[in-house]
């Protein structure tokens, strides 16, 4: 079972690019300039999203421990080592697939689009590693991915517009 949530995980931002490829490949005007356009907008959208996808996604969880408990310094770096540990993965595929969607996506949409496509890849990836099959947990990690894909989003319909 894991290993159709793996392909299925890989499957979405591969068939992004595709479509991009070929969107660019349609065009009659100069190729090489839309080319490397369409690669500069998909790594930075990939490298943000890969660098602050992670810590916004469990900035939602860390978020009410704040008020019960005084952060220490040690408490922080374990929060930002434990939210790349979980969540690089599905952040860094889903700046790939809104990164190769990006010229579908007006500003206004761009964010809501990259909620819902993080909170696809937070759950396929926590079904395809085995962390939990229950109801409760996996919209946790849909909430994360929804919450860190629509603020990381917005900063890059910002950034590209």
């Amino acid at each position: 079972m894991t290993t159709l949530f793996t392909f299925i995980l890989f499957l979405i931002p591969l068939a992004a690019l595709l479509i991009r490829i070929i969107s660019i490949m349609q065009k009659a005007e100069d190729r090489r300039f839309f080319a490397s356009e369409a690669l500069r907008e998909i790594i930075i959208t990939t490298v943000l999203f890969t660098l602050l996808g992670p810590v916004a996604g469990l900035l939602l969880i860390a978020l009410p421990f704040a008020f019960i408990a005084t952060p220490t310094l040690d408490g922080l770096l374990l929060f930002v080592i434990g939210s790349f540990a979980m969540g690089v993965v599905p952040a860094c595929l889903t700046g790939l697939s809104v990164g190769a969607l990006l010229p579908w996506l007006r500003a206004r949409d761009e964010a809501w689009s990259a909620a819902w496509i993080g909170t696809l890849m937070a759950v396929i990836f926590a079904l395809s590693n085995n962390l939990s099959y229950d109801g409760a947990k996996l919209t946790l990690v849909a909430a994360c991915g929804a919450f860190a894909g629509f603020v990381v989003g917005k900063l890059n319909a910002r950034l590209n517009h």
